[in-house]
């Protein structure tokens, strides 16, 4: 059973009384801040101008003394200030997180973020039709990742094809186990967003450079330091009058091969800083799981606890502060001149890429991996109303009070439905408007969530395993020459195919008003052909369709049944319950639409 409505507002409230408590610990530390903002300015150039005075017009050394303490109180005033700004980010980031939860729970799309830029097959089976990705998709709800490959995963599962039961129900297990856990999320996400708001990570970037080889350094190293070494005794050989100046010529080719080498080091130290921030928040999150010990998360922690991963990223990330020293151009001289710094650092990098390559891929893909569970958590946790589906063979599908998820609450209708036979089909008759297309897409998107492991919007779902085809929103295409009939006919042909395949899971269909590209007598007669044939395949499915004439294939066929929606002319307007009743539609609305506009009717 489903947990009450009730509980979804009591979360909401609570949310809401967590963003008030965070603004006002916000504007508290506002206040703090913009204290100290004052007292640095006052003890620098109040402090300094003091000093100054008292110097000039009274002890010399008194005045000092008042500049030490002028300067001992500024640097605790800016300790200070840095203490509560970095606070203040974090409370302002914890706000964002809780006003990203408002609004997945209420579906103010506006104030989420945007999807990650994911493109389907023009021929997947279900994609287009379902509102899996894009704008105010099931994907831009439900992921909360910060990578894009974690996103990229959570998209993969919203799209598989074909279920895998022994997967399905570790992740379903994983959330039911973690959906409580939101502050682990939370925190999760904040560390995150701390050294970087506005991008996701994109871990290909990082494993891109951690795969690529440079020519190696080791033996150039090696010279170099040779040459330093015997540059420096005979300068400091020559400055004790012991031999002439021939250290000029071991300088000389030293500077030579530094220079025919430069670029090479340049180039590294170049992708190195623009991946620093990167591995900053990386190394926070590492640290981060690694300091974390709930006993659900255990196994999902694994790599982090066994390896320490911060602690690598750590060494990595002290070389490229190490390679910074280039950016200076005064100190980038004296320590090459002395030293081959740039490339001793350099193949530095170089052996500790190497040793990352293999462990940085499994770090990133156990990250990636927990990124997407934790979407599938968090919608779970957001929505204590939606409940676990059931998946048993040869059930079918059996749901009580099922609603589509991407409808907000007070809009959302629900109704019960089930399909009990392997080759049922249902015919959904209903007028314009009455609810057939957006129940078809209720039974596809609660299905999507039921095999990647999620929650559902219903107060039961009772499952069989099945794959999953739609043809609901076909469209032509003008660059291919493909006409909206001809669009149609393929997508068609594709489910057939579909059907006709010997597989272990039965296809579970969709088709939403059936052969609407072409003519009434037309239309009818390729309808019946075609639902007779998939009446005997390996399927089950649901057929929406405005032709009345199709409901007495159900006296011909025993597997095939009819269910419909109505509505009612109430004060001269349309009004529909969209609930799902058995038998044929009784009404049509059409001509009372063009009516109650003021068209001509006979």
């Amino acid at each position: 059973m489903s947990m009450p409505i009730d509980a979804k507002f009591e979360l909401l409230r609570r949310q809401q009384q967590r963003i008030h408590q965070l603004q006002r610990l916000i504007d508290e530390l506002n206040v703090k801040s913009q204290r100290w903002s004052s007292w640095r300015l006052w003890t620098f150039f109040g402090g300094g101008l003091l000093g100054l005075l008292v110097t000039e017009f009274l002890l010399v050394w008194l005045g000092y003394a008042v500049l030490l303490i002028a300067m001992l109180l500024f640097s605790y005033a800016v300790y200070r200030h840095r203490r509560i700004d970095r606070r203040l980010s974090l409370y302002r980031h914890w706000q964002y997180v809780k006003q990203q939860h408002i609004a997945q729970m209420t579906l103010e799309w506006e104030q989420l973020p945007s999807p990650i830029s994911y493109q389907a097959a023009d021929e997947h089976p279900f994609a287009s039709d379902l509102n899996v990705l894009g704008e105010r998709s099931l994907l831009h709800l439900i992921d909360t990742s910060i990578t894009y490959e974690g996103g990229q995963l959570l998209a993969e599962w919203l799209l598989q094809t074909e279920p895998d039961p022994a997967e399905t129900m570790r992740r379903q297990q994983f959330v039911q186990q973690t959906r409580s856990l939101w502050q682990f999320r939370d925190k999760l996400r904040l560390y995150g967003r701390l050294l970087g708001v506005q991008q996701r990570i994109h871990g290909q970037y990082l494993l891109n450079w951690f795969e690529k080889h440079e020519a190696p350094l080791g033996r150039v190293l090696a010279f170099a330091s040779l040459l330093a070494f015997i540059t420096a005794f005979f300068f400091i050989a020559f400055l004790l009058g012991w031999v002439a100046p021939v250290f000029v010529i071991s300088l000389g080719i030293y500077v030579v091969l530094l220079y025919q080498h430069n670029d090479a080091v340049a180039k590294r130290f170049s992708a190195v800083r623009s991946l620093h921030r990167h591995l900053s928040r990386l190394q926070a999150i590492f640290i981060y799981l690694e300091n974390t010990h709930h006993p659900i998360l255990r196994p999902h922690l694994r790599p982090f606890h066994e390896e320490q991963p911060s602690r690598a990223l750590r060494r990595l990330t002290r070389l490229m502060v190490a390679a910074s020293a280039q950016q200076n151009p005064f100190l980038a001289f004296f320590l090459n001149l002395v030293i081959p710094y740039d490339l001793a650092v350099a193949y530095l990098l170089d052996r500790c890429k190497a040793q990352l390559e293999q462990p940085i891929t499994r770090w990133l893909s156990a990250w990636f991996q927990l990124e997407a569970l934790n979407s599938l958590a968090n919608f779970a946790y957001l929505n204590p109303q939606q409940t676990f589906p059931h998946f048993e063979e040869h059930i079918g599908l059996q749901a009580k009070a099922i609603g589509h998820p991407l409808l907000k609450d007070e809009l959302r209708v629900s109704n019960d439905f089930e399909m009990k036979h392997t080759h049922d089909v249902v015919i959904i008759t209903g007028s314009n408007m009455a609810g057939k297309s957006t129940f078809l897409r209720t039974l596809g998107v609660n299905m999507i969530l039921a095999y990647a492991g999620g929650t559902v919007q219903a107060e039961y779902l009772r499952l069989s395993w099945f794959r999953l085809f739609t043809c609901i929103k076909v469209s032509d295409s003008i660059n291919d020459g493909i006409s909206y009939f001809y669009a149609e006919v393929r997508r068609l042909k594709a489910l057939l195919n579909a059907l006709e395949v010997d597989h272990t899971y039965p296809l579970f269909f969709m088709i939403d008003e059936i052969f609407k590209g072409t003519n009434n007598r037309e239309r009818l007669i390729g309808s019946r052909a075609y639902i007779r044939a998939v009446a005997q395949k390996n399927g089950v499915g649901l057929i929406a369709t405005h032709d009345l004439e199709l409901v007495k294939l159900a006296e011909e066929l025993p597997n095939i049944r009819n269910f419909h929606f109505r509505e009612e002319v109430v004060g001269g307007r349309m009004v529909f319950d969209y609930q799902i009743r058995q038998g044929p539609c009784p009404t049509t609305n059409a001509l009372k639409i063009m009516a109650l506009e003021g068209l001509p009717t006979e």
